[in-house]
């Protein structure tokens, strides 16, 4: 069965475009390092230059003018938003087969530009959100992201992975250097936001250098050589948090909260952004990030949006150093609690396969952990997802430096530091018990504890960046603004609309007078296609509907992230669970 997977996810890379001579001529260094792996870091769609960002560009357009249809669309985005006719545009579009898109970059690329134009149909601009997602969008878009291995919904893959270019030829991640494909706005703000992503996601090369490092060296006993590869993962994150907090430069609070922010969000817990029951993927053969299929078309579908969580080289971290987030409904609505809950209990076992016609949802391994985490794992690229299930059966680092620092660690409640205060003069006086010297061994728990403080550095300028861009504007929106008025104007508007159809059947179709009334899509389907019955006619109405997550939050209501979670209360949680894996001495 590995064989046959090898096999067929090599296959992906057929035709993938400009490959280059250096990328190939370091395959076989690069695999060496991680020669402990089932696979090769390119079957996994990893590489120790760039992480897991790809090899080689995204290209800026499908080769094949037969997908002019969608680029041509995406290109002028804002323009159509802006004229308030883009979802008629959606709905002109064809039905466009994706049998000739080739080699594995360019599904990416129809994944990224479905993304948006699916997340700027759903959620519109300063408009109710539609919960039918037409099927000219739908039926390609489950396609494509079927065959990359992810859940048809916006991700850091779509956002950020795949959505970015070089400005110059010198191959140089830098922010000075790189560039997006495709934003919803136009404005620099959002392509800032996706940018420093990248930078941080490119950090990810040389952290994957130094975890294999760390790992062969645990494996030959070699306590000096996981102690520089500790110190080398360390510099690592203390550059990535470096690159998170330039996150201010450029991309201004408001601009991200009211008028970005909106485009990222999923369908799950988004009941008061006008989304309570998710989307219908209309004549859509929906397939799950483990290829199962839903057996039934034209229901609700939920699932998060675009979350750090869903970032690979932030989630590596936690494997390499061993750190624990344990199960809890910490920041969880009760909603994604128990789909979560319920996902875990039916996802034992293991398996290495990567290959979505092979792959079902019981032979994942589905390790202990914080449901929250664990499950935006579905949100990765299956490659990537696999690369971290894989390498966690390798990664001890955690039980290396435990039980060859016994001479000078002890467990220790007291409060987290770097530095350790030796008892009884034990570099001096005591007598090594094990193989590693004393100082070795001080040495090695040093840094350890270092990493362990760079990446609660890391959660801590996340937070901050959360409690800046999200909460401080949900708890303290202006008075006044042209943003805030517009909604206010549109929701009036919809309101008031004098001549919206009633209906007092939930399941008789309505036929509403503008294209842009939200339809409450309901589950029973009658000949095989979804009854709509208008918002307008419902008695209860969220109060801000036109304007998504936008919104002005009280202080006694929780602030949502994208992903559907407690933004502050999830990531404090995570970010106290890193510091608890403290080695004391």
């Amino acid at each position: 069965m590995l064989t046959h997977t090898i096999s067929k996810i090599s296959s992906l890379f057929t035709g993938s475009q400009n490959q280059t001579q250096n990328i190939e001529m370091d395959t076989n260094t690069d695999n060496n390092l991680f020669s402990f792996m089932p696979l090769s870091l390119q079957e996994y769609d990893v590489n120790l230059q760039s992480g897991f960002l790809p090899s080689e560009e995204i290209p800026r357009r499908l080769s094949d003018n037969y997908y002019s249809p969608w680029e041509d669309l995406l290109a002028d985005i804002v323009h159509h938003q802006l004229s308030g006719q883009f979802r008629e545009r959606i709905l002109e579009l064809p039905i466009l087969s994706t049998d000739r898109l080739v080699g594995l970059r360019e599904y990416q690329r129809a994944c990224v530009v479905l993304s948006f134009l699916a997340h700027a149909y759903v959620w519109g601009h300063h408009q109710p959100a539609l919960e039918l997602l037409p099927k000219n969008l739908a039926i390609p878009w489950c396609q494509v992201s079927e065959h990359v291995g992810i859940s048809p919904i916006l991700t850091n893959a779509t956002v950020v992975l795949w959505n970015w270019r070089f400005l110059n030829n010198n191959n140089s991640i830098d922010l000075n250097n790189i560039c997006t494909h495709s934003t919803f706005t136009g404005s620099p703000d959002e392509s800032w936001f996706y940018l420093v992503s990248v930078a941080i996601e490119a950090r990810g090369g040389q952290s994957l250098r130094n975890i294999g490092s760390m790992i062969n060296a645990s494996t030959n006993n070699d306590i000096n050589g996981v102690s520089n590869g500790l110190i080398g993962l360390s510099q690592n994150i203390k550059e990535m948090t470096h690159l998170l907090n330039r996150m201010y430069e450029k991309n201004d609070p408001f601009m991200f909260y009211w008028k970005i922010r909106r485009y990222l969000a999923g369908w799950e817990n988004m009941k008061d952004a006008g989304l309570e029951n998710g989307v219908i993927y209309q004549d859509a053969k929906v397939v799950d990030s483990f290829g199962v299929q839903d057996p039934v078309m034209n229901m609700y579908k939920k699932y998060s949006g675009g979350s750090a969580a869903q970032s690979s080289v932030i989630q590596i971290m936690d494997i390499a150093l061993g750190i624990k987030h344990y199960p809890t409904d910490e920041g969880l609505s009760e909603d994604f609690s128990s789909q979560a809950n319920s996902t875990n209990n039916s996802k034992n076992g293991s398996s290495v396969s990567l290959n979505s016609d092979l792959s079902h949802v019981s032979e994942f391994d589905r390790p202990e952990g914080n449901p929250y985490l664990i499950r935006m794992r579905d949100y990765m690229p299956r490659s990537h997802r696999q690369f971290l299930i894989d390498l966690a059966k390798f990664a001890k680092i955690r039980e290396y430096v435990l039980l060859n620092t016994r001479d000078v660690s002890r467990p220790n409640k007291s409060e987290f530091s770097e530095s350790i205060d030796l008892v009884d003069d034990a570099l001096e006086f005591k007598t090594s018990t094990i193989q590693h010297s004393l100082q070795d061994q001080i040495n090695l728990i040093k840094s350890y504890n270092k990493c362990v403080s760079m990446l609660k550095t890391f959660r801590d300028a996340h937070i901050k960046i959360v409690t800046v861009y999200v909460v401080e504007q949900a708890r303290n929106p202006p008075k006044s603004s042209p943003t805030l008025n517009s909604l206010k104007n549109n929701q009036e508007k919809t309101q008031q609309r004098p001549d919206t159809p009633q209906t007092n059947n939930s399941h008789e179709k309505t036929v509403p007078n503008s294209s842009f009334v939200v339809e409450t899509v309901v589950p029973e389907i009658q000949n095989n296609k979804p009854q709509t019955q208008s918002r307008e006619s419902t008695q209860e109405k969220a109060p801000n509907y036109a304007s998504g997550l936008a919104q002005a939050v009280d202080d006694d209501k929780v602030v949502l992230g994208t992903g559907g979670t407690d933004a502050i209360a999830f990531l404090k949680l995570i970010r106290d669970e890193t510091v608890a894996t403290r080695i004391c001495t």
